[in-house]
């Protein structure tokens, strides 16, 4: 039997995602900006 480490594993991922998300949309972003600046 396992023991019930999957909720302690998935705390922390649950943690981490806003800020990881909210993070890449922004780096996302600032390429495609960066892209349409080169592009003109």
């Amino acid at each position: 039997m396992a023991p019930p480490r999957p909720s302690l594993l998935e705390e922390p991922l649950v943690t981490l995602s806003p800020p990881l998300g909210c993070q890449f949309f922004l780096l996302l972003a600032f390429l495609i900006c960066w892209f349409f600046g080169f592009g003109t």
